[in-house]
């Protein structure tokens, strides 16, 4: 007989054999609780949790809203492809003609350099250059020559390093 503080609040459940009630006991146990307290959670989160049914139109309008939504990430994505590369364009383009003294340098090279050494090609690779750009090629040459010109950098056997 259970005791006189839970009259009124008891509940019974009839497991279909001793195997299953084994089974949900040993969850509530896996979980530090007891199966009262087990069961009360999983039960108030059923509860909890009701949604309507959603109808089978439904779903096709979500279908083609998704797909909609997939093209859209993908034409944004290659719009950003197409300005990152104007903007490499850009950045480089100054080192391409007689800028003169308003010349900037390549900021993601700039950080490049003065984290450590780093060889040619793995600069290259940082900076997402195709050796076969010959343009863009001529202006990174441009501004490792400048820099190294101006002692900022240095080539040793470990690659390119800051020297400053």
């Amino acid at each position: 007989m259970a005791r006189k503080d839970y009259h009124g609040r008891i509940g019974e459940v009839y497991f279909d054999s001793v195997e299953q009630k084994n089974k949900f006991f040993g969850l509530a146990a896996s979980r530090g609780c007891t199966f009262s307290r087990y069961a009360i959670n999983i039960l108030e989160e059923a509860v909890g949790h009701e949604q309507p049914a959603i109808p089978a139109t439904d779903y096709g309008h979500l279908e083609d809203e998704n797909r909609e939504l997939r093209r859209r990430i993908a034409e944004l994505s290659r719009e950003i492809e197409t300005i990152n590369a104007e903007l490499q364009r850009q950045r480089y383009a100054a080192f391409n003609e007689d800028a003169g003294i308003n010349i900037q340098f390549d900021p993601d090279l700039l950080a490049i350099l003065q984290a450590g050494p780093i060889h040619s090609h793995a600069l290259l690779t940082a900076l997402k250059i195709n050796p076969s750009d010959t343009t863009r090629m001529r202006a990174l040459a441009q501004q490792l020559e400048i820099l190294e010109s101006t002692r900022f950098i240095a080539k040793s056997k470990n690659g390119w390093r800051w020297l400053k």
